[in-house]
Parts: structure tokens; sequence; C-alpha cells
């Protein structure tokens, strides 16, 4: 534990705990800084090179979202507000933990975007219980990651002929997807979370991807599952998992696209033998080799 006392702008008495929390005393008031509080490093560095004017400012999580949202984001008595509305708790969670981890804004704001423009304030409703219940990150633009459990030849386990290779774009009309969330099993494209994943699979015969939606193509969320899948209208896949290992594959508040998949799947997406995809490799062409989670696999390029 180190002390700092000091009164230079009403801040007195800084204390850094062994754990790495801070201590302080603004203006007679108690503040503690937790170790995953936005602005916890600036403002330990603040404390050790004496700007203690500095502080006031970075502790106020309101003041951080309000500076980094150009004015579409404002708190007030508490509330965090999104162009004048009240966000959701659940997103409020998300955008606290997305400035924990050092991200800005931007991709909370293009997924507010992106949630009004969904037609059914019932879906919208639904899928702020889906977020709170499933730790699931966002894009930078704006939409939302979640699993699909796939056929071994990359078609959907339903009808086995829509096609789900790395890049592919599934959609359907939304009128022809079940908006009745007590309907559990209908018509739709399905999405879901790690644990709906983990109480229905466990087959060497199918694979797993990672698929991008749109929260405004959201259409229903089931009741069953403890909300933890969703029928959709349009998703589009973009990456396969090792040995159909989630592992770490979605542990961020905020994702970034990235295409990956096996030996096997970059040989039929391409539609080459093995040898054709060695010499692919070798030359940098449109993919390269990368490891996950200690499994060699491949990385398409843009």
């Amino acid at each position: 534990m180190t002390t700092y006392n000091n009164h230079d702008h009403g801040v007195t008495t800084v204390i850094v705990l062994g754990d790495g929390s801070i201590s302080l005393t603004i203006h007679g008031e108690g503040i503690s800084i937790p170790v995953d509080h936005p602005n916890r490093q600036t403002i330990y560095n603040a404390v050790v090179d004496r700007k203690l004017h500095l502080i006031p400012d970075l502790v106020d999580i309101g003041k951080i979202i309000e500076d980094q949202a150009s004015g579409r984001v404002s708190v007030k008595d508490g509330v965090v507000y999104f162009n004048d509305r009240p966000m959701h708790n659940s997103l409020t969670d998300r955008l606290l933990d997305q400035l924990a981890e050092g991200e800005t804004c931007e991709p909370m704001m293009a997924y507010l975007d992106n949630l009004g423009d969904n037609p059914s304030t019932r879906a919208v409703g639904e899928l702020y219980a889906f977020q709170q219940a499933n730790d699931l990150p966002i894009t930078e633009d704006g939409h939302g990651m979640g699993y699909k459990i796939i056929n071994k030849d990359w078609t959907d386990c339903y009808t086995g002929t829509i096609s789900n290779h790395i890049g592919a774009v599934v959609s359907m009309d939304r009128k022809a997807v079940n908006s009745n969330s007590e309907q559990t099993c209908s018509t739709g494209l399905h999405v879901c979370s790690q644990g709906y994943l983990d109480s229905f699979f466990a087959s060497s015969s199918k694979r797993v991807v990672l698929v991008k939606f749109n929260p405004r193509d959201v259409v229903s969320i089931p009741t069953d599952y403890d909300n933890s899948k969703m029928r959709v209208c349009r998703y589009q896949v973009v990456k396969e998992l090792v040995n159909n290992r989630t592992g770490d594959a979605l542990k961020t508040t905020v994702y970034r696209d990235e295409s990956i998949l096996s030996y096997e799947g970059a040989m039929f997406y391409f539609d080459i033998t093995a040898s054709a995809l060695r010499k692919r490799l070798n030359r940098g062409v449109s993919c390269v080799r990368v490891q996950v989670d200690g499994e060699p696999m491949v990385k398409l390029l843009d």
C-alpha cells in the first residue's frame, strides 16, 4: 500500500492499495477507484506525476462517456442516455466494460443505431435480455456475435441445403421468421450463445462457426434455454472454431472480424486439393497459415 498526502485541487490522501485499486478523497468525499475503472491507469499516473488537478475529471465516468460520444451519449442523475433516450442497463454495463478494456464508445453507438432500425419493439426488449444473459461481444460496426452449429459439409442442420461456408451471408424474408418467442422450435435462422452450445452439442460430425448478425435483424428470442438462442432473418458466417472448441473466441467486449477456418474447410472454401492449398499458403495468395489454440489454421486475406 502506498499513501500520498496532498492538498491540491481538493484532492487529499490518495492511497494505492495492494490489489491495484485506488482510494482517494476529493473535496472531503471518499472515492474508490476499482482496478477495472476505465481511467484507473491514467489516474494512477496523475497521482505519481503530481498532476492532481486532472483527477476529478478522470474519476467522473459520466464525463468520460460524454467526452467520447460527441454529444450522443449523456449521463444525468446516474442514468446513461443515448440520443436523449435512456439506455438499457445491460447495454450501459457493456459500455462500461468496453471502456475498461480501452475501447471507445463508437462500437456501442453503432450497435444502438442498428438496434433502432429493428421494427419490433418486442424483439428489441427480448434482445436486451439476451445480451444480459450472455456475455457476447459486439463488432466495430455495431453488429452482434454468436455461434451456430452446422453440418460437416457446411450446410445447415435443418434442411441440409443452405451453405454456411466462411463469408456466406444467409438470409430469409423477415415475415417468414416466427416472431412468437413462446413457440420455441420454429422457422427462422438460428444463432446461439455458449450456454446453448454446451447444452446441445458434442459431435465430430458437426462444425461450429461464429456468425455476425445485425441487431435490426433479430426477430425473436425463444423462452426456453434461458435466453441462449435467437431467431434472425440474416447473418454472416465469419469463422470456424478449432475442433469445435469455443475457448476464448468471444471473450472480449468488441470482436474484430477475421475469417479463419481449418485446412479441410479452406479446401472446401477454395474448392482445391490439399497440395493446391499448400502452394497457395506458401505464396501467401488469398490466405496465410495461423495458429489458433495450438492448432494449424488458415486465415483468409482481404
